[in-house]
């Protein structure tokens, strides 16, 4: 995809720039990418926010995390219905926890999201991951809760067991 891109640049084909975009991304060029999507939304097509998570990963990987969570937020408040906000909810608590040192905001990020989708597929997962970022924090008390509320409120999720055994040892 990448080569055929650059030969329709090169000879001057009109190409969709979120399609550029996310192809750039997936060949690395982050730089490139996060400059197609601007190019894109500066047309204000009417669009259903894909665009955000593109460009978020585009400007993690370009090592802009700020610019990242930036995007990441718009999708989550602006287009809450799009199938990358789940992802979008994901990506920033970790980038919170593991890039800015930020770890209450990330288990902050991840129980809003519970909070607002309970019932979602991803609710168990982020409970999941919100406990440990509290136990990568040493913050081991906060983590045991954690655990014990995933066992409590997601009891067959594949890993409440091993949150209830890890809020244990905690």
């Amino acid at each position: 995809s990448f080569t055929a891109l650059s030969i329709l640049v090169n000879n001057d084909y009109p190409v969709n720039e979120l399609q550029r975009g996310i192809v750039d991304y997936y060949a690395g060029s982050y730089r490139y990418a996060i400059m197609a999507f601007e190019r894109f939304l500066e047309g204000k097509p009417d669009q259903d926010g894909t665009v955000y998570y593109f460009k978020g990963l585009s400007h993690y990987f370009y090592d802009q995390p700020n610019e990242a969570i930036t995007d990441y937020d718009t999708l989550i408040n602006d287009c809450p219905a799009n199938p990358y906000c789940a992802n979008a909810w994901d990506e920033k608590a970790y980038i919170q926890w593991a890039v800015l040192d930020e770890y209450d905001a990330a288990v902050s990020t991840l129980l809003t999201y519970i909070s607002q989708s309970p019932h979602s597929t991803n609710a168990p997962a982020f409970l999941y991951e919100a406990a440990r970022i509290y136990e990568r924090n040493d913050e081991l008390e906060k983590a045991a809760q954690l655990g014990l509320r995933l066992m409590d409120e997601y009891p067959t999720y594949e890993k409440s067991y091993r949150a209830l055994f890890l809020a244990g040892i905690t």
